[in-house]
This record gives structure tokens, sequence and C-alpha cells, in this order.
């Protein structure tokens, strides 16, 4: 959701804002939505035994579909890259 508050406060910048502005906006939500879409159906073909991760002691099933995919050291790194990619991301909305 930062994306396209960053391109409204940059919009005073580009020439013809009102059209190039507007196009940004509808380019990032939907390459968002595809990226998001895309990471949805891998971790749909990946993620195994459904009940074993919704009653894992994690309590997060995404950390845990990447715990057994990747085993031990690659869930933990995924996992840990996953959170300062996300920090990282929305230190623009502060």
């Amino acid at each position: 959701m930062t994306q396209y508050d960053a391109t409204a406060h940059i919009s005073e910048e580009i020439l013809n804002p009102e059209v190039r502005a507007p196009r940004s906006i509808v380019l990032a939500m939907s390459f968002t939505y595809l990226a998001g879409f895309v990471f949805n159906i891998v971790l749909c073909f990946v993620m195994g035994d459904m009940a074993g991760i919704l009653s894992s002691p994690a309590a997060q099933p995404v950390a845990q579909i990447l715990y057994n995919v990747l085993r031990k050291f690659g869930g933990i790194i995924f996992t840990i890259c996953a959170f300062f990619i996300l920090k990282l991301v929305t230190f623009t909305a502060i």
C-alpha cells in the first residue's frame, strides 16, 4: 500500500502527472496482485499436510510451510529475510 502513496507524492515532479501517476499506481498494484497470487499458488503446491500446518506450535502457517519445505536453516533464513523485506517496504510509510 505504500507504492501508490509514494506515487502520489512524487507526481509533482513528473511530466504529465494526471496520466502517468494513475498509470503507475495501477501498474504497482497489478504487479503486487500478480506476485501475491503466484506466491500463494506456490505455497499451495508445496504445503503438504494442511492439518499438520494448522496444528503446528509455530502458529504461523507460512513460516511452518517454509520450515517444512526448506528445513530448519532454510526456513529460518527465508522467514527472517521476508521480515526484513517487509520492514524495508513499510518504512516508507512512516
